[in-house]
């Protein structure tokens, strides 16, 4: 009998079947769009400003990295891509070219926890979707504290956070393993973050039921979770 694959293999696998199947911004998964929530954040406080630095954890082909691109690099602004799957980053390079941007990104192949964040390097850092697919809850929080060290002043903080994962069987609706790497309630997700960016300007803190089916060895499974979303502000020093 083969040995059961380890979430982190069962994730990675997902992502390289979702990346090799799909094609960025067409029907038929979840890259047929960007986060609306993500571009938001762009356009009420980066549009204006020049030579703005984007860091993008886990980001995958750039469903989220080359749109940003497109509203900043006309004014000099660069996003930086972190993911772990080599076809992700190779997708992405591939497609930033194809949407005119492919001087405007840089990517590495990278687990986002390994990746170094130098201090007070970036406008805004996304995480979205990716934190609980570091190797521990340990290493979970180490990134999240080096995102607060790596944002500029006045800078922001975007994360969007699985908590709560339960997986069913789509057929029996029995309840089973959902292989994630890292667990962690809503409840002390929020206690967390709270007590990580507690000098912070929290503008969003809330949770967003998500339920996704997919093919999972051969049977359907449902996912469901309820994702907390996060964007807080490294208050700007006050001029004496």
């Amino acid at each position: 009998m083969p040995a059961k694959k380890s979430p982190r293999e069962s994730t990675q696998k997902y992502h390289i079947k979702l990346y090799s199947d799909n094609k960025l911004f067409r029907k038929g998964s979840w890259l047929e769009k960007p986060n609306e929530e993500i571009l938001e954040v762009v356009e009420k406080s980066f549009l204006k400003k020049r030579n703005v630095k984007v860091l993008d954890l886990g980001s995958g082909v750039g469903r989220n990295a080359i749109p940003i691109a497109k509203k900043i690099g006309k004014l000099g602004g660069q996003v930086v891509c972190v993911d772990y799957l080599d076809i992700a980053i190779d997708k992405l390079k591939e497609y930033a070219v194809e949407y005119g941007v492919g001087g405007q990104i840089k990517g590495f192949v990278s687990p986002v926890e390994d990746f170094k964040i130098k201090s007070n390097s970036y406008d805004y850092i996304i995480a979205h979707s990716v934190l609980t697919h570091t190797e521990s809850k340990e290493k979970m929080v180490q990134t999240i504290k080096a995102t607060l060290r790596g944002v500029k002043q006045g800078g922001i903080v975007y994360i969007y956070m699985i908590t709560n994962p339960k997986e069913f069987d789509a057929k029996t609706g029995k309840e089973q393993d959902p292989e994630a790497e890292v667990e962690i309630s809503s409840k002390e997700a929020c206690n967390l973050l709270k007590n990580i960016f507690k000098n912070w300007t929290i503008q969003v803190l809330k949770k967003n039921p998500y339920e996704e089916r997919f093919m999972k060895r051969g049977s359907e499974v449902i996912w469901r979770s309820n994702y907390l979303l996060f964007i807080a502000q490294n208050k700007i020093q006050k001029q004496n």
